[in-house]
């Protein structure tokens, strides 16, 4: 799949004539998954897997660290007290992308309890050397078993958006310091791509929308989006959203920081020019994103 930089400032579908937006399938996309926010962070969960009881709930702090929660029924995990917990990830892709691969890693948990009381494990899903976000299939292991207390299918992808609300009103209440802004917001790694030609709206292509979309990002003391305003629409509401909705999702930033060095909120403003294949070339690239002042 080809991958395209934010600082081209164009995305461009895989395919070319408008014949090609015209066809395209209708994509549904589930429905979110429930929602809740506590002193960690955000977590949306399926509930309770009716077969085995495990109930899995899969979260993301202002941080976006990213984890996973699992509880279940006479487990004895004590609350808060760590725990090493063995991972067997199992990768299931499209048959056309390659075969089953699996991975393992032993990662440092911690008990928690449910609302219903029943025990659980809290574990990291992404960390130094491993992401176990993407993979299709985790069984978690206790030290020295060989049969997994869980086995958890990875809804992280509907998760992770079903939370994304939830995150944005989390950053809102991240202000930090709350000073005036003396090094402005930028992004971690300058340059990433961010989006895909699969990220062009098909509704958007089978109307033939295109333009450019800038936005003022308000962005936490931790770097998370916590709002998206636009500023100069494309014409096309569905690719101003789609905009706000991807950098809020994908832009990974360094928070502002006051005078003494402490993050503090701030703002940055950026832009995507939307280009339907086939159509006039793309305005020449800008440097994206670029600071507004702050």
């Amino acid at each position: 799949m080809r991958r395209l930089a934010l600082a081209s400032a164009a995305l461009l579908a895989a395919s070319t004539g408008s014949a090609f937006a015209q066809t395209l399938p209708t994509i549904v996309t589930p429905p979110p998954m429930p929602v809740e926010r506590d002193a960690q962070g955000c977590w949306a969960s399926p509930g309770p897997n009716p077969a085995t009881g495990v109930t899995p709930a899969f979260g993301m702090d202002e941080r976006m660290d990213y984890w996973v929660r699992v509880s279940g029924k006479d487990w004895h995990f004590a609350d808060k007290a760590p725990v090493s917990i063995r991972v067997r990830a199992v990768d299931i892709p499209n048959p056309a992308y390659g075969q089953e691969r699996t991975t393992e890693r032993t990662i440092e948990a911690h008990g928690f309890l449910d609302k219903r009381g029943r025990s659980g494990v809290v574990l990291p899903l992404a960390g130094p050397g491993y992401n176990f976000t993407i993979w299709s299939v985790l069984s978690l292991y206790r030290q020295g078993e060989s049969a997994p207390f869980a086995v958890v299918d990875n809804n992280y992808g509907l998760a992770a958006r079903s939370i994304r609300p939830c995150l944005m009103e989390l950053a809102g209440d991240d202000r930090g310091s709350g000073k005036p802004v003396v090094t402005k917001v930028a992004l971690r790694n300058p340059g990433t791509a961010i989006l895909t030609d699969d990220d062009y709206p098909a509704a958007a292509l089978r109307a033939e929308e295109q333009g450019r979309t800038s936005v003022r990002l308000t962005v936490s003391a931790h770097g998370l989006v916590s709002d998206c305003t636009v500023t100069a629409s494309s014409g096309s509401a569905i690719l101003d959203s789609t905009t706000c909705s991807i950098l809020a999702r994908r832009l990974r930033l360094n928070p502002a920081l006051d005078e003494a060095g402490q993050p503090t909120q701030g703002t940055l403003a950026t832009s995507i020019t939307w280009r339907i294949p086939g159509s006039s070339p793309p305005e020449p690239a800008a440097p994206l994103p670029q600071p507004i002042r702050q």
